[in-house]
């Protein structure tokens, strides 16, 4: 127990074993797969394979956050730490291999998760349930988590476990694990902080099996405890390699290339979603109507008339440049053929150019090419067969259901759309019909944030919709409808015929460019001030001739610190985080292609 108090929570071998100069034993050599499909996880959430120098420098050029109580956090912070000298320099000190890959896969940790949601089930339907079913459901749904396993290449296996056991063990951790460690055969390294523990084994002559577990809760009971690592650490090794999207030839291949599975994405959400929900039965505070609806919302938010099966993306990272190149996967009897779906689409450019409006905002936002929801018709099945079920999905699925709309079923929502387009039964449907056929895009300018948190979009801002003339018509009723009465407006150098209102405080423009020479069209703009629709109808225009739509999508942000702030987005006000945040800026570009939609993504040091 002696040595379990000095490393945290080491497993001793059971005879005694040779020393290095160091000081510390030998590494455990055990039986391992092929090592080709070492550290692929069947059933896994995601895969990933890094160059081991490309991965030190992206280390090297992140901010090491404040310390938290989050152990994830701070094994985070201590990579960033490990890696603040040169990257590659950096690998040698700590044991790993220059030009080697990394092998990596997450799935979750919910062998008793069936158990769990049962037991959860009759004790709801209990009025008084026995005091030992309500510690059997606590401490079953805390073993519900994360289990990562990663093959790592090593040149000194030694220095490769001292630093994985300083990056997981802290001050107050000692023993806490050692229970646990103690299940485990043949181990060089056990170590852990709350909620999470990591062993190791040797693999070979040259790589390291890393094993860990994240639980989403405190406080199991040790048998339970037992049962989840023991299921993790003889989880099987991947059937087949993973395939990468438009993987290159093996010698040329991405430096990181990363693969996330939309069904295992599902399983964990819904591990992560029970856990909650054990977690507030105990504290009396669980509303089970409503986890049934989210449970329900997350199923049908993995559609079985889905296009998608997930997303796989290439990255690299030089001259303080992270790139990504991001593709989806496609599903193995997709309802529709992807050349159909996403044929390039090609229509009059009557949008503002990108170096007109988005270089002069802080973050700009521009969606091209509206109309081609009609192509995804087909897709409204099930759920998503219409706006009633669409909406249900959204609203109780919540954030889990948008990460499952973005692996896999976005298109089924363009599908809901698309019937909608169809649509021309009564006034708000006519409404609804002609912005979706008769648009051409849409676009927001955030150009001035502010200081205040309040103002959503900032102090200067304008949005717009650019539509067909028939649009006007059929949106002035329902705009009366809704309390906001459009009246005829002039603005200084401006040559249209433009209407303003209000609606919910905000101002709202109707622009018919019918009057304008060369003018075509029309605009429903949002601002906060008459001068910036002025500044926005002056903006130069696309080619107004038909031509294929290039970007479909954009996203600008000059520069993240204020709008990551200004979001909420975690940690963005730890004051490392911000500076680093304020540094960088970052552009994505989405387009079809007949292989299927690709988005490019590069974040930046300004």
């Amino acid at each position: 127990m002696a040595l379990l108090g000095a490393l945290g929570c080491r497993r001793a071998p059971p005879q005694p074993e040779p020393q290095t100069e160091t000081g510390r034993a030998t590494v455990v050599e055990a039986p391992t797969s092929d090592e080709a499909l070492s550290g692929y996880l069947d059933g896994a959430v995601i895969d990933a394979s890094y160059d081991t120098i490309t991965l030190a420098r992206l280390l090297r050029s992140l901010p090491r956050p404040s310390p938290t109580p989050s152990p994830l956090v701070s094994v985070f912070g201590g990579l960033v730490d490990h890696f603040s000298a040169r990257g590659d320099a950096r690998l040698d000190a700590i044991g790993l291999q220059q030009d080697a890959r990394i092998r990596l896969s997450i799935r979750p940790l919910d062998g008793r998760a069936a158990a769990v949601r049962k037991l959860l089930g009759e004790l709801e339907s209990d009025g008084a349930p026995a005091p030992e079913l309500v510690t059997q459901l606590s401490s079953q749904g805390r073993t519900l988590g994360v289990h990562l396993r990663a093959s790592l290449p090593t040149s000194d296996r030694a220095r490769l476990l001292r630093v994985l056991e300083r990056l997981t063990i802290g001050d107050d951790d000692v023993g806490d694990w050692a229970q646990a460690c103690e299940t485990l055969d043949r181990v060089a390294l056990c170590s852990g902080r709350p909620r999470l523990l990591v062993w190791a084994r040797s693999e070979g002559e040259d790589r390291l099996r890393v094993d860990g577990i994240y639980l989403f809760y405190a406080g199991a009971e040790p048998a339970d405890l037992a049962r989840a690592i023991e299921r993790a650490d003889t989880w099987p090794t991947a059937a087949a390699a993973p395939e990468y999207p438009n993987d290159p030839v093996e010698h040329d291949r991405a430096p990181i290339q990363v693969l996330v599975h939309a069904g295992p994405t599902l399983a964990l959400l819904e591990a992560e979603a029970l856990a909650d929900a054990v977690v507030r039965a105990g504290a009396d505070t669980l509303d089970y109507h409503e986890y049934l609806d989210l449970e329900r919302a997350l199923k049908d938010s993995y559609p079985q008339a889905r296009v998608f099966e997930g997303v796989g993306m290439n990255m690299d990272y030089a001259d303080d440049r992270l790139s990504i190149d991001v593709r989806w996967i496609a599903a193995e009897r997709p309802p529709a053929p992807l050349p159909e779906l996403f044929a390039p689409i090609i229509e009059r450019g009557a949008l503002p150019v990108t170096h007109g409006d988005c270089e002069a905002a802080q973050a700009c936002v521009r969606i091209g090419g509206l109309s081609m929801v009609t192509r995804f018709a087909p897709l409204a099945d099930g759920p998503f067969a219409d706006t009633v079920g669409a909406a249900r999905v959204l609203r109780h699925a919540g954030d889990r259901g948008l990460v499952m709309l973005g692996l896999c079923s976005w298109p089924n929502l363009l599908g809901t759309a698309g019937v909608m387009a169809q649509s021309s039964e009564g006034m708000i449907g006519r409404a609804q019909s002609a912005l979706l056929n008769d648009s051409y895009g849409l676009g927001l300018m955030l150009l001035e944030l502010g200081d205040d948190p309040s103002a959503s979009v900032g102090e200067r801002w304008v949005g717009y919709l650019r539509a067909g003339p028939g649009v006007l018509t059929a949106i002035r009723p329902v705009l009366t409808l809704a309390g906001s009465s459009p009246e005829a407006v002039e603005l200084p150098g401006v040559e249209a015929s433009v209407e303003r209102g209000l609606y919910e405080e905000v101002a709202v423009y109707l622009v018919d460019e019918a009057a304008r020479r060369g003018g075509h069209g029309a605009w429903m703009i949002a601002a906060d001030a008459d001068e910036r629709v002025g500044w926005l109808l002056e903006t130069p225009r696309d080619d107004p001739s038909e031509h294929e739509i290039e970007p479909l999508w954009l996203l600008r942000v000059a520069a993240l610190g204020p709008l990551a702030a200004r979001e909420d987005v975690p940690y963005a006000d730890d004051p490392p985080v911000r500076k680093w945040l304020d540094r960088r800026s970052l552009e994505l570009r989405g387009r079809f292609t007949p292989s299927g939609p690709q988005l490019e993504l590069q974040l930046e040091s300004r």
